[in-house]
């Protein structure tokens, strides 16, 4: 792991408690690219909102960010290294924004100053590295939780409480899709060491979380290879078959190369109606009545602000857990099978997520 840190040396000086947070919560970033950039938009244009304090961002490349002005001139502390950042300044709320490859080290790191941790998907590269990362947080004493967005979009918890009260009836199929036209040729993404893989695992694992959130965990899983478009190391696009517990059977397409010509992200059909989740509106159809609109679609912006808003409150005391540990490394159990069939060409069970329990008297995310 990066910076010496190891989750082992974590367990021996495990010393930290939550933070006090009374006052307004001071916030880190690591990592201001990519993915960092909705954060930054989010902590530095609505930090009442969320109650925090930016007190600092870590980057080994700084100068990519679009928001570096806007940073220097709030004077927010800019480190070239998540080390440096925990060493000189104090942290309530860790923002883990980096590659893959760095989750598991920059987080223990953070658990070693006593930092609860908002770490953005896909956990790991690998389930080893998911299940040390995960067997980590369960003993931190500190929370931890995964970012994952499409929990905090409210067209997809309506939907999640119409299928609960049996609005649709009995889940029978779903599809989604999240496609796009995206050049990934000089993109960390595309780059096998540092991703774990291609399209399936970055995307893939937004779309299992969800079907997870909606219906039920994942049993069996079929990878399903596409033809690529683009010259890269790692899959442009592919679909996953996924049966469910609920016994839901549907198809998960996932491309970096292929436009979508859909409006709907997302649709579940049951033995009474269909929910369709889309990018501006989303709709109820129910077996004889005209379609009702549920909701007004997605803004990642606003995804970000309503997960950060929760994340605070959990560590405060006044939330519960948006996901929990087996939750988090459920979804790298079902992206490591669907590999796993893809070179196999067979339909593959997902193992059960297995998590390291805390010892005696030490606090756990649950």
């Amino acid at each position: 792991m990066q910076n010496g840190h190891t989750i082992a040396a974590w367990r021996l000086d495990n010393t930290h408690k939550v933070s006090d947070m009374s006052t307004a919560a001071r916030v880190a970033l690591v990592g201001i690219g990519g993915y960092g950039e909705k954060y930054l938009e989010a902590l530095l244009g609505h930090p009442r909102a969320f109650e925090a304090q930016l007190v600092g961002v870590a980057d080994s490349a700084p100068l990519r960010s679009t928001k570096l002005g806007e940073l220097a001139g709030r004077n927010v502390p800019i480190f070239l290294s998540p080390r440096e950042l925990f060493r000189h300044t104090k942290v309530d709320l860790a923002i883990i924004s980096t590659p893959i490859h760095c989750h598991a080290s920059q987080t223990c790191l953070a658990f070693l100053h006593g930092a609860n941790v908002l770490c953005e998907k896909p956990l790991a590269a690998d389930l080893v590295s998911a299940q040390e990362l995960i067997d980590g947080a369960a003993q931190s004493g500190v929370e931890f939780q995964l970012a994952t967005k499409f929990r905090h979009v409210p067209d997809i918890r309506k939907a999640r409480d119409l299928i609960r009260h049996g609005i649709i009836g009995d889940p029978l199929t779903f599809h989604v899709e999240f496609s796009g036209l995206t050049d990934m040729s000089n993109r960390w993404n595309s780059k096998q060491a540092l991703s774990g893989g291609g399209v399936l695992i970055d995307n893939g694992c937004h779309a299992v979380d969800t079907v997870r959130f909606l219906l039920s965990g994942i049993t069996k899983i079929q990878g399903v290879p596409i033809r690529p478009v683009q010259n890269l190391p790692v899959e442009d696009s592919a679909m996953m078959l996924a049966t469910t517990e609920c016994g839901a059977t549907g198809k998960i397409t996932l491309s970096w190369s292929m436009k979508s010509w859909s409006d709907f992200y997302l649709s579940i059909q049951g033995t009474r109606g269909m929910i369709q989740i889309g990018w501006k509106k989303s709709y109820l159809h129910v077996e004889g009545e005209a379609p009702v609109e549920i909701g007004n679609g997605y803004s990642k912006l606003g995804a970000h602000k309503r997960m950060m808003g929760m994340f605070r409150d959990l560590v405060e005391g006044s939330n519960e857990p948006w996901i929990s540990n087996e939750d988090a490394l459920a979804s790298s159990s079902v992206i490591e099978a669907a590999y796993r069939s893809m070179q196999t060409s067979r339909w593959a069970r997902v193992p059960s997520a297995q998590i390291l329990r805390p010892a005696m008297g030490m606090a756990v995310s649950r």
